[in-house]
């Protein structure tokens, strides 16, 4: 049925699928003329559908006929192209949707009626993009990189094993029988040398070498940051926060969020605990989202929203990603603590500079590059460490119960770094730090 979506999930957590294999499950389940084939860690921001739709219609006007679609990818020059925010930071090229001679395989688009499948005997997680990219190329399909932005919640500091190794010698075999169109395959995270000769060493060492200077300068030129909340990327204030309920550490009865988007947590916790749920959001298409869904919205700047608010009511304020967008941030939490009850508590989450990425950038590279999201976000105003944080709390007279670190990396070069250095790295593995606070009553 045209504008209609199916949700085709494939189980697959004990690994017994490798991604191929699952991923044709699915497409011999799909009814759709549009496939899309994505990992489990990609979030669709609003209206993603209508971009993509709008994508291929521009597309399938231009002429030529289309394989393999996808939102990040290299192009035909060899450039990264695309539009994605991978781990918070946005990249975007330009003249968008492009020819590209390789897709990422976070977002895979197919039509079906091309009958593309992965190939299975590639096994395992890694390649299997590149190959439909390939198979599409032999069929004379061309490919593109397309403007419909995507999350991409990725794991950071992952390596390449043996098992990327066992699908990048399956790969190269499989194309030199084929007679592979490509000398070298460069992928958005490596290169694959599928020819033989000095003509193709010599080529994949200068793509090697220009794909590390391109990795470099995309770091900066390729993000487009904006002061203009408006222009954020969809779904930018409205992400749903489920390990934010971990810090909630009592029945909620009437609660306040600051920032709060479209009102996914908040209305969550209204149907969760029946709680009298209040909110604050600046963005008026947001706020009146939100308004459907919670018992009152206040669409307003903090210091006007803090006049409206009553005084010692709310048991429970949320200020998810917030403070460091504030001019002030400590005049607000003094003030804030006027409008919480004497059980009150207040459960924020605060990115942290800190974060071992951010300290390689200015410490190392000497760059401190704004972006459109994640710790240097061009909006953010003010930044906090672990200790600061603490500290910042403290001085402002509340109790601290809990600060705990979210979002840990798992890079093996910083923990190691960490054991030599007895545990002053820690605080650098975390993205984020959630403190959970309540007005001090012998301040």
């Amino acid at each position: 049925k045209k504008g209609s979506v199916e949700l085709i999930a494939i189980e697959n957590t004990s690994n017994q699928f490798s991604i191929p294999d699952a991923l044709n499950q699915g497409i011999a389940k799909a009814t759709g003329r549009i496939l899309v084939c994505c990992h489990q860690d990609i979030e669709f921001p609003k209206g993603w559908i209508s971009k993509l739709s709008n994508q291929i219609t521009e597309i399938e006007e231009s002429g030529p006929k289309w394989g393999v679609l996808g939102t990040f990818g290299i192009g035909t020059d060899g450039v990264p192209v695309g539009n994605i925010i991978d781990r918070g930071i946005q990249y975007k090229s330009d003249n968008l949707p492009c020819r590209g001679q390789s897709l990422d395989e976070h977002c895979l688009i197919l039509k079906k009626s091309n009958g593309l499948k992965f190939d299975e005997q590639l096994g395992g997680y890694h390649l299997y993009g590149a190959d439909i990219c390939l198979q599409a190329q032999t069929l004379s399909l061309s490919n593109y990189a397309i403007d419909a932005c995507l999350y991409h919640n990725s794991a950071a500091g992952n390596k390449l094993n043996e098992s990327f190794y066992q699908s990048r010698d399956a790969f190269v075999r499989k194309w030199k029988r084929n007679h592979c169109p490509l000398a070298v395959v460069q992928t958005t995270c490596t290169i694959v040398q599928v020819k033989s000769g000095i003509a193709s060493r010599i080529k994949y060492k200068y793509i090697k070498q220009r794909m590390r200077k391109i990795r470099e300068k995309t770091e900066n030129s390729k993000i487009f940051p904006t002061l203009d909340m408006k222009s954020k990327p969809m779904g930018y204030s409205g992400r749903f926060r489920n390990k934010m309920f971990d810090f909630i550490e009592c029945q909620p009865k009437k609660t306040l969020e600051f920032g709060c988007g479209e009102g996914h947590f908040s209305s969550t916790v209204r149907q969760k605990y029946e709680a009298e749920t209040w909110a604050v959001e600046i963005e008026t298409q947001a706020a009146n989202v939100a308004s459907k869904k919670l018992f009152k919205v206040i669409c307003a700047d903090v210091e006007k929203a803090l006049e409206e608010l009553p005084e010692r009511y709310f048991d429970h304020i949320f200020l998810f990603d917030f403070l460091e967008h504030l001019t002030d941030p400590y005049h607000f939490l003094k003030r804030l603590k006027s409008k919480m009850c004497d059980t009150g508590v207040i459960v924020a989450s605060i990115p942290n500079i800190r974060h071992y990425r951010m300290a390689i950038e200015y410490l190392i590279d000497g760059d401190w590059m704004y972006r459109s999201a994640g710790i240097l976000d061009i909006t953010h105003l003010r930044f906090f460490t672990y200790k600061s944080i603490l500290k910042t709390f403290r001085e402002l007279g509340f109790d601290v119960h809990k600060i705990q670190g979210i979002n840990k990396s798992r890079n093996k070069k910083l923990n190691l770094l960490n054991v030599l250095l007895f545990g002053k790295l820690k605080d650098m593995k975390y993205l984020q730090f959630v403190v959970v606070a309540s007005p001090d009553q012998n301040v």
